[in-house]
């Protein structure tokens, strides 16, 4: 068990091998994916339909619209302040329940059962809540963590093969931040973890344990957190301009490499470093069609509304030549439109 420190409250994070039928019974409300309540059934047969609340999960749940629509679910079935929630899949489902449980009278506990590897290996700890709004992504939202979260790997046995790329995308994005190994090392160990012997754990667990170090330091974004969000800044407007069809953590996949030709503009590292940075993540894996939708006139807009800009020109979490990130100010967004052709040129897909 990992005990994350927080000016808000403490709380926990549990490994288990799987989750007994039993494991829910003591939730009033269990917010789930429904493809994850399609394909464990054997682990919701105790639970009566009625504590059920099943999303089909996309993009337009993570919305006031849709948290509306929950809320007055809560309202119906009578839920207290001393009711308590259970959120079951990956990061929309748990941006959706952490924002209506911080909200619902002030606040309900809640605990989050994450069921992707993006969930498992990042989100799931740091006590974001992120909702967007019209066209802008994760602009809204509050710091309330769960009490418990309860991982259970099993569940990443279903995932499609793109789902949990992203999210080892992710755990190798964490990893790049503390630069403990160089980014050819950081990709061959990512890539040789495995389910069946447990080296998947391992990887997850000490990845949190990562994060947990940087969030303890810094809950609130105002400093070194600020380095994990690299390669979002590129891969949120990457998300946006493919309507989704890339996944997130996909998208942020390509930012780190498109982040380390910024860092070449700037003159922060060589051209030679930026196109091995690059190769790295592309030796990772190879994201299908992101080029076609690195276009400036949609990637540049988008950059220009990221909540973490906070000067004239864009921001960007930018590589270092000896490890490690740095979020950069104020770049000139011709300079981000160079960087973006010349990583479309060399990497082509």
């Amino acid at each position: 068990m990992i005990q994350i420190h927080s000016r808000l409250k403490d709380y926990f994070i549990d490994f288990k091998d799987s989750l007994s039928e039993d494991c829910f019974d003591h939730y009033d409300l269990i917010i789930v994916d429904s493809n994850v309540l399609n394909l464990h059934k054997d682990t919701f047969n105790n639970q009566p339909k009625s504590k059920l609340f099943e999303v089909e999960v996309d993009e337009s749940k993570k919305t006031l619209d849709y948290a509306a629509i929950v809320l007055t679910h809560m309202v119906e079935t009578g839920l207290n302040k001393r009711s308590k929630l259970a959120a079951v899949g990956g990061g929309v489902i748990q941006d959706l329940a952490g924002f209506v449980s911080n909200i619902y009278f002030r606040g309900i506990n809640w605990d989050y059962f994450p069921t992707t590897l993006l969930a498992m290996g990042d989100s799931c700890i740091g006590g974001k809540t992120s909702i967007n709004f019209n066209a802008h992504k994760n602009i809204l939202g509050t710091f309330y963590p769960p009490e418990n979260i309860i991982a259970a790997p099993n569940f990443l046995s279903t995932l499609p093969i793109d789902d949990f790329m992203s999210g080892l995308s992710e755990v190798v994005k964490i990893n790049l931040v503390e630069a403990e190994y160089t980014p050819k090392e950081i990709v061959r160990k990512s890539l040789s973890a495995k389910l069946e012997d447990g080296s998947l754990g391992e990887l997850i667990r000490n990845t949190l344990l990562i994060k947990k170090t940087i969030i303890e330091e810094d809950e609130f974004d105002t400093g070194k957190r600020n380095q994990l969000n690299f390669g979002h800044c590129i891969g949120h407007a990457l998300e946006n301009a493919s309507e989704f069809a890339i996944p997130h953590g996909l998208a942020v996949l390509v930012g780190m490499g498109a982040s380390g030709y910024v860092s070449a503009e700037l003159g922060i590292v060589s051209e030679e470093f930026a196109h091995q940075y690059a190769a790295d993540m592309d030796n990772f894996y190879v994201v299908k069609n992101a080029n076609d939708y690195l276009d400036p006139e949609k990637i540049i807009p988008v950059m220009l509304k990221d909540k973490k800009r906070i000067m004239d020109g864009l921001s960007v979490v930018c590589p270092l030549p000896d490890g490690g990130v740095k979020l950069i100010h104020d770049i000139n967004p011709e300079l981000v439109i160079s960087a973006l052709d010349n990583f479309k040129r060399r990497f082509s897909n």
